[in-house]
């Protein structure tokens, strides 16, 4: 398995070879049994300041009779948390409305 990273966010991968941007991580897994599975956690971070788009390469072959089952997932984390500005104004609103419920409490 490969990992392209495209800072350019071209959203290449219009045919099975194509592997847009720079290869950041690589996995090779062989299975033992009739019945195998694998994980891999990447390599590190990739820091991409604007929008961008990454690319996962499988390549496999299987023995006569075997039979590939996909499960496949893909987990993209921000290093830094986003606020949603609703998220935001919902917080201001209610800072504001025990404000002046106190104001008022107080008067």
């Amino acid at each position: 398995m490969n990992w392209y990273n495209d800072p350019a966010n071209a959203q290449g991968a219009d045919t099975a070879g194509d592997t847009p941007g720079t290869l950041i991580d690589t996995f090779t897994s062989t299975a033992l049994l009739a019945a195998d599975s694998f994980s891999h956690n990447g390599s590190g971070a990739v820091s991409d300041g604007a929008l961008f788009s990454m690319t996962e390469q499988a390549i496999g072959t299987l023995t006569a009779g075997a039979t590939l089952l996909n499960r496949g997932q893909t987990e993209i984390k921000s290093a830094t948390p986003i606020q949603e500005p609703g998220s935001l104004a919902l917080l201001g609103a209610s800072l504001l409305g025990m404000a002046a419920f106190l104001r008022r409490r107080q008067g």
